[in-house]
């Protein structure tokens, strides 16, 4: 049995699963002392950054080397006052050479370049959601870290004394080769699937792997329907605006467009808390109807509203809050099965849910049960 991923991240919420800073000033510890950093000589005029830059229209792949030296001289015309060891931060920061860094970086690591280019989701300080740190999360950087390479024997000892250990390892050697690119995007299949695509599930948790166990990154990465990619937020915001709808509906649209739900959410869970939901599991209507729970699966998976993976990697998760999944309508004549995500369950009566860290005080105010009437009166008055 797969878990689903229908976090608050995997679905319309940015990154829920990290804790995030303020951007804020430098503290004043950081500053250099008067007697530190590079030495200037006396009487050296201030750099004045100018109101704007020309923009640099033509691509320096275009140009050979003197015409990139002169276009920088014509648009930075400051000299350092520093001698480098190699070349100048004018002389090498031009555009072809910025693209080669990103490709490089890429290669290296791509979910570097996954949280740079994501407009969709990114950190701040309203929508944050932290899980107490426990030995479980700090194992796959361990294992990367080449700290007891090639020492089974601890290795061994590790998993007879903690369980975690020995999924980790059953989880490499089953996906540590596997890869996971084709995990990223849009589903090429999914109007033809009809059970769920193990290619899929293999690679998404190759790249769970990847990425040390932080869903938020993952998500990030493999973008597609899981960020709204397919979604052009920009026409909607000015076909609205044209159209006069109310200011406070265009803010709130704008702040899921681009942010996510809910509007304001600063939790932190306890490992407690974790341990009451990971023992509870799912309902037992998952249990009860295995096929109608997995042809609803089937359908949420093909279409991009949830992401699986193998299960045991479930305990390797960062900041992470386990939901149980549910299936209503198995026995109406007149609809077809469909999950549910429980949001407002406890499985004990002291544990914490996802709506209880929310309040619909932050929420859009609800105008659907005017709607009918007003569309009415418009009708009349026609």
């Amino acid at each position: 049995m797969f878990y689903y991923l229908v976090t608050i991240p995997t679905l319309l919420c940015p990154d829920f699963s990290a804790p995030v800073c303020a951007p804020s000033a430098r503290p004043e510890t950081d500053k250099p002392s008067p007697s530190s950093g590079p030495q200037f000589p006396t009487g050296s005029p201030a750099f004045e950054i100018g109101p704007h830059l020309p923009d640099d229209e033509v691509p320096d792949t275009e140009l050979d080397c003197d015409q990139v030296e002169r276009q920088a001289d014509e648009q930075c015309p400051t000299r350092s006052l520093i001698t480098p060891a190699e070349g100048t931060a004018r002389a090498v920061f031009n555009q072809a050479v910025q693209w080669d860094f990103r490709h490089n970086l890429d290669a290296v690591d791509p979910w570097i370049t996954a949280k740079i280019d994501q407009s969709f989701g990114k950190e701040n300080l309203l929508q944050t959601f932290v899980s107490k740190a426990a030995l479980r999360h700090v194992l796959l950087p361990l294992w990367k870290s080449g700290y007891l390479h090639c020492d089974d024997s601890s290795w061994d000892s590790l998993c007879s004394a903690y369980h975690p250990v020995s999924l980790l390892r059953d989880l490499l050697s089953d996906y540590g080769d596997v890869p996971f690119k084709p995990a990223r995007g849009f589903n090429p299949t999914w109007d033809v699937e009809t059970k769920i695509n193990q290619d899929r599930v293999t690679a998404v948790t190759a790249a769970f792997l990847h990425f040390n166990g932080s869903v938020a990154d993952l998500v990030h990465w493999v973008g597609g329907p899981h960020v709204t990619a397919q979604r052009d937020h920009h026409t909607t915001m000015e076909r609205l605006q044209l159209a006069g709808v109310d200011e406070r509906v265009g803010r709130d649209l704008h702040r899921i467009f681009y942010n996510g739900i809910p509007a304001l959410c600063q939790a932190e869970a306890t490992a407690k808390n974790f341990t009451a939901y990971y023992k509870y599991g799912n309902h037992s209507t998952v249990d009860n109807e295995p096929k109608k729970t997995c042809q609803a699966m089937v359908k949420d998976a093909r279409k991009g509203f949830t992401l699986l993976l193998d299960e045991r990697a479930t305990l390797l998760m960062l900041h992470s809050h386990l939901t149980p999944q549910g299936v209503v309508d198995l026995n109406n004549l007149h609809k077809s099965p469909r999950p549910i995500f429980d949001s407002s369950f406890r499985p004990e009566p002291w544990c914490w849910a996802i709506n209880d860290w929310t309040s619909p005080d932050n929420k859009p105010p609800l105008t659907f049960s005017t709607a009918e009437l007003e569309f009415m009166v418009w009708l009349y008055n026609l």
